[in-house]
Formats: C-alpha cells, sequence, structure tokens
C-alpha cells in the first residue's frame, strides 16, 4: 500500500514543475508546520483507489501544487495506521478525507473536504481564500 503512494508522489513530481512532497508521520510533519508557521494539510487516504486518483488529480493541477507547496506542509495517512496520527481529531468514515489544520493549535480549519467531492473542495478552499475556508463551502 505504502509503496503505490510513494510511486505516485515521485511520478507526480515528475510531470509537473511544481510538485507536493507528502509527509509520512503525523507528528514529524505537524512539527515542520509549527517551525515553518505554515498549515497542516492532513490526507487521510483509504484503501481504495479514490487516494490514488486524488493524489494523481492534486499533482496534475500546478496552480494548486504550488498553493500547498508555499502554505502548507502535506501529510498522508493509510486509513488503517490509526498509530500515526491523532484519531480523535481527524476521525472520519468517508474516504479520502482532507483536513486543513492550524498545525500550532492543531485544530481543524473549517469542514473537511471528503470523498469523492475532495479535489474539488480542496481546490476551492485552497485558491478562494487565504484562510483555507470557502464562504459558504460545505466541505463536501
Amino acid at each position: 500500500m505504502r509503496t503505490w503512494l510513494f510511486l505516485l508522489v515521485v511520478l507526480q513530481g515528475l510531470g509537473a514543475g511544481t510538485f507536493v512532497h507528502w509527509r509520512g508521520a503525523y507528528e514529524a510533519a505537524r512539527a515542520e508546520a509549527v517551525e515553518e508557521g505554515k498549515r497542516l494539510l492532513f490526507l487521510l487516504a483509504g484503501t481504495s483507489d479514490d487516494g490514488r486518483k486524488l493524489l494523481a488529480a492534486i499533482g496534475k493541477d500546478s496552480e494548486l501544487t504550488r498553493k500547498i507547496s508555499d502554505d502548507y506542509v502535506a501529510v498522508i495517512v493509510i486509513a488503517d495506521a490509526k498509530a500515526n496520527y491523532p484519531i480523535e481529531l481527524y476521525y472520519t468514515t468517508k474516504y479520502p478525507a482532507i483536513f486543513l489544520v492550524d498545525a500550532k493549535r492543531e485544530i481543524p480549519l473549517g469542514a473537511p473536504c471528503m470523498g469523492n467531492a475532495s479535489f474539488a473542495c480542496l481546490r476551492r478552499k485552497l485558491l478562494f481564500t487565504s484562510t483555507g475556508e470557502h464562504p459558504g463551502a460545505e466541505g463536501r
């Protein structure tokens, strides 16, 4: 499972001028975001192809990848790797799920983007406002 994520991230970086550097350890990514004064973009991937499709869509959108790289530290965790992230903060049963997080206070910035609409939701939130929350966005 982790091998396909690694390969996808590498391939998306080769295909675009800008790419998202996905981290695999939540606490290390959070510490990096706090140190750099960035927010945290937390992707909780399911075990289906939906997470892979979402990563591919993000990798093809240079405007979105640039925004993520500039303003966020991105971390990806497979849904069944519960020991690797604080499940009480990011619990969901709908995958993939993306949480934009204030890294210092460790609180979500608005509703998460979940399921099949997660790419459109993420794009809307990141490219329309500087806070990551689009007025009236439902997060779904």
